[in-house]
């Protein structure tokens, strides 16, 4: 039984599902062993599941979850264009930034969960002035990952208790990887943390509201809609600047700037688009 709300922290969520079945579905789409329950927090309606039969966190992201490792690809496949050509997921979320963020010619990138370093190589090419840093849950992604951003700029962290590599950081992204955190608010607040003045956090999330079917994946721990990853937001000390349910299919997009910077940077780095959704304070 979850203990607290993971968005809000209040005590004793409610029991949403417990399911029947002795299997339960990850991301991946594989099988494994275990029964999942879904809880729902009264006060802020934040869904989430307990571990749905994951046991070890650490053990089952550092040998089970591939994420592209025993592919040739370096990402995800999104859609096909007009013309039959593939379009990538780290191709939209570049393309994204760019609608939504006016960056330096210099800084410093930090991509948390950086798989295999599609986002990165892509960013790279549109800003080659740009320091890079990477992230992820196992050692097996570091040989992909530090011909991008050069020697000791690659680390390895736990889900359970996330250490992102030092900053300050003008722009850190994380791009589907808070549905899997056990305690996001914890990594959120560090994040917070290694944003310089005027940085932006940047990340996209599944939005359960049209997403159904995330509440019932094993390793997505917290099902987002946009109230729930708004208040998780503010209790880590991040205001949300621009949110939006339409630059990506099924997904949340959100990028936030920490509380103290909000007034002094944000409209000036950020022009208001159609569609999108801003909080002011």
């Amino acid at each position: 039984m979850l203990a607290a709300c993971r968005a809000c922290a209040r005590p004793g969520p409610e029991l949403l599902h417990a399911s029947s079945l002795e299997q339960t579905l990850t991301s991946e789409s594989k099988l494994r062993a275990g029964r999942l329950k879904i809880h729902l927090c009264p006060a802020c309606a934040h869904v989430m599941s307990d571990d749905g039969g994951l046991g070890d966190v650490s053990t089952f992201y550092g040998q089970e979850y591939d994420s592209l490792l025993d592919s040739t690809e370096s990402d995800d496949l999104y859609d096909l264009g007009p013309d039959g050509q593939p379009v990538y997921r780290s191709q939209i979320q570049l393309e994204n930034l760019s609608r939504l963020a006016n960056l330096p010619a210099k800084g410093r990138l930090l991509d948390f969960g950086c798989g295999k370093g599609a986002f990165l190589a892509r960013f790279q090419r549109q800003h080659p002035g740009w320091e890079l840093s990477g992230c992820d849950v196992s050692e097996r992604y570091r040989a992909f990952v530090e011909p991008l951003t050069g020697p000791a700029r690659f680390a390895v962290t736990s889900l359970e208790r996330a250490e992102p590599p030092g900053g300050p950081y003008d722009l850190i992204t994380m791009f589907f990887v808070a549905e899997h955190l056990v305690e996001p608010a914890t990594t959120l607040t560090r994040l917070a943390a290694l944003l310089a003045p005027g940085g932006l956090l940047y990340l996209t999330v599944p939005n359960v509201i049209v997403n159904t079917i995330d509440a019932f994946l094993a390793d997505h721990l917290s099902h987002f809609s946009t109230p729930s990853l708004a208040v998780l937001l503010h209790r880590c000390g991040l205001r949300p600047v621009v949110v939006s349910e339409h630059h990506q299919l099924g997904q949340i997009t959100l990028m936030a700037e920490r509380e103290s910077a909000f007034a002094e940077h944000a409209l000036d780095r950020l022009g208001e688009r159609p569609g999108l959704r801003f909080f002011y304070p």
